[in-house]
């Protein structure tokens, strides 16, 4: 059933700036010195603030401080060291988050550290530049939680990961195999324009991971904020994003087993649905930044779903035996709630009262009532 309303109408670890490796004996750092001690190379000018390095020459020459919450010791506070040279969101997080999950690969995996500027630039900072918090939560099948948090606040930047239990060698591998997904999340979300490519996230091994939460909160210099949360286990996925132009939520439910077709059934139903949004853009012109995006999060989450011998397994046994003919005429999709709605805009300075509101609803249900009745709508 759809809705429309609408009135008067990755780069590489490394590659940004050496790891500046510090005598792990001193905590607080001595002031910056011009010496890098290899060659910088930018891999992508969405993520890289373009003033990068004149940034990082005025914190030179105001003999810029940092106190460090423990030794620079590892590969993860060096990244820290690098990254906080830079003052975007985008810098800052480069990086660090596939590195947390990376530590999954050696444990132990559990990891604390911050770094704090301290001097005149202190207070400047935590007043003019981006800011930002993530945080992702996982549950694996054995029942242990890991929390992954990472926090720049301008004049600080830290990270810590959490773990209450001992994860079993598989579940080890899976969050370690989480980490290139996560990364690219984070980096397309604080690209410019931002993206919502999940695609590498979703594919999660929902063997060993039972569910994982992810929530991210970034303000630009203005204090506009970009809200973002998935939440997602082996039956159900679901997005929620919120921009100053407006908000949107994808709701995606697999426990329909039997009506989840192929990937190529799946193509085909999404590219239809995307055409349908894209018929509702041409009439209610919403913010095009904000329809490309629900376009990708919708797709995103019906393109990488459980296996269909994982969620056939859950199903009920009615509910497994749909022949080619009964199969062909659904969507293969999962169940799914889809909803745009776009910040009211008077596009008409002689007429400001007079608002544009832009809303679009979608969805689809499916019954399966034995063998005799069959409805998708």
């Amino acid at each position: 059933m759809t809705t429309i309303s609408n009135a008067t109408i990755a780069p590489q670890q490394n590659d940004l700036w050496a790891e500046a490796k510090r005598e792990p004996s001193s905590i607080e750092s001595p002031p910056l010195v011009r010496t890098p001690s290899t060659t910088v190379t930018l891999t992508d000018k969405n993520l890289i603030d373009t003033d990068f390095y004149s940034q990082l020459e005025q914190r030179i020459a105001n003999n810029a401080q940092q106190k460090w919450e423990l030794p620079l010791s590892d590969y993860a506070s060096n990244l820290m060291a690098r990254n906080f040279n830079g003052h975007s969101n985008a810098n800052r997080f480069l990086g660090l988050g596939g590195a947390m999950l990376e530590r999954f690969k050696s444990p132990p995996a559990d990891f604390k550290q911050s770094v704090t500027e301290i001097g005149p630039q202190a207070t400047k900072a935590a007043i003019d530049l981006e800011k930002g918090t993530i945080n992702l939560n996982i549950k694996t099948q054995s029942g242990v939680s890991i929390e992954l948090k990472l926090s720049n606040q301008g004049d600080r930047l830290a990270a810590e990961v959490k773990t209450n239990g001992e994860l079993t060698a598989a579940e080890q591998t899976a969050m370690s195999q989480l980490a290139k997904g996560f990364e690219t999340t984070i980096q397309n979300l604080l690209a410019k324009p931002p993206h919502a490519e999940i695609d590498a996230l979703m594919k999660f091994d929902t063997t060993q991971l039972a569910a994982l939460d992810l929530t991210t909160n970034f303000a630009n210099k203005n204090g506009e904020t970009m809200a973002f949360e998935l939440h997602a286990n082996e039956n159900h996925r679901e997005i929620q994003l919120q921009t100053p132009q407006g908000k949107m939520s994808v709701n995606v439910n697999f426990q329909q087993a039997a009506a989840l077709g192929n990937a190529q059934q799946r193509e085909k139903a999404i590219s239809q649905y995307l055409k349908q949004f894209d018929h509702a853009g041409e009439r209610g012109k919403p913010n095009a930044e904000m329809l490309s995006l629900f376009k990708t999060v919708f797709s995103g989450l019906h393109k990488n779903h459980p296996s269909d011998a994982i969620a056939l397994l859950n199903a009920p046994p009615q509910a497994k035996a749909l022949n080619d003919l009964e199969q062909a005429v659904l969507t293969g999709l999962g169940d799914f709630q889809a909803d745009l709605t776009m910040k009211p805009t008077s596009p008409n300075p002689r007429k400001t009262l007079e608002m544009d509101h832009f809303s679009f609803q979608l969805k689809q249900k499916t019954s399966i009532l034995g063998k005799t009745s069959i409805t998708q709508k």
